[in-house]
């Protein structure tokens, strides 16, 4: 199956930069916490904007069922984290800004 949808990979790379997690390694086996956490933040960017949902985890090789516990982890980790809170809006607002200039284009 290929991905029709190009904002998967854009959100991967604008992870991976912020996070120093290279998409790769998002798409690996490993739980390091890093890892997770950059995994959890290229989801809940994702979360509003690709459609359908099912691109998300398919793009970084992960299966459909993790989704909800990454959104959960994500809200939770949000809330009482205020590092991943800042780097998580780091990338949200990369996003935005790249989205507003495909719009724009």
């Amino acid at each position: 199956m290929e991905i029709q949808n190009p904002l998967p990979e854009i959100v991967a790379n604008i992870t991976a930069k912020h996070t120093g997690v290279s998409v790769e390694e998002m798409r690996g086996k490993s739980k390091a916490h890093r890892i997770v956490v950059a995994r959890l933040i290229y989801a809940a960017v994702c979360r509003k904007i690709v459609h359908p949902q099912y691109y998300i985890p398919y793009y970084i090789c992960k299966d459909g069922a993790t989704l909800q516990y990454w959104y959960d982890t994500h809200s939770n980790l949000y809330e009482t984290d205020i590092a991943f809170a800042l780097l998580s809006d780091k990338v949200q607002n990369e996003f935005n800004d790249k989205l507003k200039s495909l719009k724009d284009a």
